[in-house]
């Protein structure tokens, strides 16, 4: 997973530090990858999907305000009402499923740490550990029997708002 995470974060620098807007090829210490891609610099949304040597494929996608969820993002995931969705990112290859999302409100930290304590239960998830320190927080919960979902959540004052940011990891059945 590590290696998943590290390889797709490393293409994905590559690309958009060269402005990458279309189809390209590129040489890895790990073999050629071929690159399909329609990201926009300008905005910093689109997709990335490549093929590694072994044919193996996975996509990189990044969405801004108002563009909505990655496809794929968990129906079962507690979004609260009055948020402002600022980014939305997704990797994906054949095992594994990563999305990291970022929303601010004008709620208070106190109020989504609540919210969130009630949502996840009713909605499937499990809170394994939560912790309120300095008027931030972060809560860990999972999903399915094995675990196989896992998000931590921050939650933070920034700037008069609250930033609510997500990272999901889950293991495709």
């Amino acid at each position: 997973m590590k290696q998943f995470a590290f390889l797709a974060v490393s293409v994905f620098l590559v690309l958009t530090g060269s402005g990458c807007l279309a189809n390209k090829t590129i040489e890895t210490s790990t073999g050629t990858r071929i690159i399909k891609s329609d990201y926009n610099e300008k905005t910093e949304t689109g997709k990335i999907i490549y093929k590694d040597e072994k044919g193996v494929t996975t996509q990189l996608e990044n969405r801004g305000a108002g563009e909505g969820l990655p496809e794929g993002f968990p129906k079962e995931f507690p979004i609260m009402k009055g948020v402002t969705q600022v980014t939305a990112n997704a990797m994906t290859d054949k095992d594994n499923r990563i999305y990291t999302v970022d929303w601010s409100t004008k709620s208070s930290v106190a109020d989504v740490v609540s919210f969130y304590r009630d949502a996840f239960p009713k909605n499937g998830w499990t809170i394994t550990s939560s912790h309120l320190s300095d008027g931030e927080a972060t809560i860990v919960v999972t999903r399915g029997t094995t675990g196989s979902s896992t998000t931590t959540l921050t939650i933070t004052p920034e700037d008069g708002v609250t930033r609510i940011g997500a990272w999901i990891s889950e293991i495709k059945p």
